[in-house]
């Protein structure tokens, strides 16, 4: 063909760690960290990051792609979308470490009444609360649609009291909320 190049030999340079890539990975982390839907972003974004260095080498015009981009930039994706945002998650957990007063912090509770290590109450914790999540079957009559989250579209109930009998029709109930800001 007419004004093509030809490919060029090798799979093209290594161009070892990339920070930009690293920042994502600690995002990432702090996504799972705050709702663990976020660890199919970290799939998603290590197989967007393979698909962008193997067409960028095929588009430079490199003959072996694969193995130029097995050889450079494979043994960095486990660090940025593995390592990285585990460590992240782990970090978020700073205040349940440091504190002795964490939720089960002894794991005597999700542990059949012994008291377990630090990690191990830590592994425990975190596998109750995924046992809880997938086995949620019906849905939560106060769930709001993630769009409305930044604005806070559905008022959140930060503390509430009941005064004595607290009963429809009866008492009175004090609340303090958080209604999102009016002017978005």
């Amino acid at each position: 063909m007419a004004g093509r190049r030809p490919a060029l030999p090798g799979g093209g340079p290594a161009l070892g760690i990339r920070w930009v890539r690293a920042g994502a990975g600690a995002c990432l982390g702090a996504a799972v960290a705050s709702k663990w839907n976020g660890a199919w972003y970290i799939v998603a974004f290590a197989g967007l990051a393979i698909a962008w260095d193997v067409s960028a080498r095929q588009a430079a015009g490199f003959r072996d792609r694969w193995a130029g981009w097995r050889r450079s930039d494979a043994r960095w994706l486990p660090m940025w979308f593995g390592l990285i945002p585990a460590v992240v998650y782990t970090a978020s957990w700073a205040g349940w470490f440091a504190t002795p007063y964490g939720y089960n912090r002894d794991g005597a509770v999700l542990n059949n009444g012994h008291p377990a290590g630090t990690i191990a109450a830590w592994l425990a914790y975190n596998q109750h609360m995924l046992k809880f999540g997938l086995g949620l079957t019906t849905a939560d009559p106060y769930q709001s649609n993630p769009l409305g989250w930044l604005v806070l579209s559905r008022p959140l109930a930060l503390r509430s009291v009941c005064t004595a009998p607290c009963a429809p029709g009866l008492g009175t109930e004090q609340e303090i909320l958080a209604i999102g800001t009016p002017a978005i």
